[in-house]
């Protein structure tokens, strides 16, 4: 390498270390304000996942749901009804044979289903030295599930979701693209659920200001764990609550790479019913969770802080095959506050 190269070289990082320095006066430095592009992906994409399971968990639920007890018994009776049968036809000179239906095997069957969802949010964050910043987003996901019932019993089933997305962010002079993978398995048995995910996002964003560019590159990996019992009401109505932690580590690199991690818990409960509209068949629900950011490096203003989240969703179901919804949601922290909304279409096979 020549001197001249080697000296381009040192200019660039001056450069390049000047920007970053004008960046942390402006309120732009990601670890501070939670502007990161890469977190709002990976919130919109933890989002939409949880609507994507929520809705193949309600289906389910409802078909695997035992039917209502019936006075006659002709499965397994017991040994009083089956002397009562016997004496009965005795007096008639019949053969106190007792012929009883053949208990049902347990059945299993598999599902498949494709989702397309687009979000929307607008997020404002304040740093610790009280500059705020406006980001808008905008999010699309593709994804197939496959969901096999009787597991162990007639009433469980397992869910597996590959899913992938892109995210466009942009703020002031910073713009910003992610795309992600992400993984999902769930399991239910009766009201009892509970999912797992694995997440990667990998950002890239230009940062432009005062006539100097240059390029940041985040890359994470999420692991969030969710529980969740269903209680159902009358009127068609139900309750749900639901605990979960998230734990997220997380590469920036702009000279040098640099690491970071959080560890996030939640609760909350979800509540919601449904009717049927001129044979067709739509859910409202409504889910507020508490959640707090109890572990973060680096510190952020959030870290330690209890904050909220808000989320309305109505589903249609065309058919048997078909559905689409609408979610609106939002969430509050100290120095941090979001709303959007998500649309989706689902197709099941």
């Amino acid at each position: 390498m020549s001197h001249k190269d080697s000296l381009r070289g040192l200019l660039k990082r001056i450069l390049v270390a000047v920007l970053l320095g004008a960046l942390g006066a402006s309120g732009l430095c990601f670890d501070t304000a939670k502007a990161d592009p890469n977190y709002l992906a990976r919130q919109a994409v933890q989002g939409v996942i949880l609507n994507i399971i929520r809705t193949i968990r309600d289906d389910l639920q409802k078909r695997t749901a035992p039917p209502p007890s019936k006075a006659l018994q002709f499965t397994n009776d017991d040994s009083t009804s089956t002397r009562i049968y016997d004496d009965a036809f005795s007096a008639l000179a019949y053969s106190g044979v007792s012929v009883k239906a053949p208990q049902a095997a347990q059945t299993t069957s598999i599902q498949y289903g494709m989702n397309a969802t687009a979000t929307g949010d607008n997020q404002q964050s304040t740093d610790q030295a009280g500059v705020t910043t406006v980001t808008r987003s905008v999010t699309t996901t593709g994804s197939g599930d496959i969901t096999k019932t009787g597991i162990f019993s007639e009433a469980d089933a397992l869910t597996f979701l590959a899913l992938g997305s892109g995210s466009w962010a942009q703020a002031d002079g910073v713009a910003s693209t992610t795309d992600g993978i992400a993984g999902t398995v769930s399991y239910l048995n009766g009201g009892f659920s509970t999912d797992f995910t694995v997440q990667n996002e990998s950002t890239k964003s230009t940062i432009a200001l005062n006539g100097l560019n240059t390029g940041v590159a985040t890359d994470s990996v999420s692991y969030a764990h969710n529980i969740q019992y269903k209680f159902d009401l009358s009127n068609a109505m139900f309750i749900e609550p639901t605990i979960g932690w998230t734990y997220t580590q997380t590469r920036t690199k702009i000279i040098d790479s640099q690491g970071g991690h959080s560890t996030e818990i939640q609760g909350g409960v979800r509540t919601g019913t449904e009717v049927n509209w001129n044979g067709i068949q739509v859910q409202a629900t409504f889910t507020a969770t508490a959640f707090s950011p109890v572990s973060e490096d680096p510190l952020t203003i959030q870290t330690g802080h209890l904050g909220g989240r808000a989320v309305a969703k109505w589903n249609v179901i065309w058919s048997d095959r078909f559905s689409s919804s609408i979610e609106v949601h939002a969430s509050a922290i100290e120095g941090l506050t979001s709303f959007g909304s998500t649309g989706a279409l689902r197709w099941s096979f």
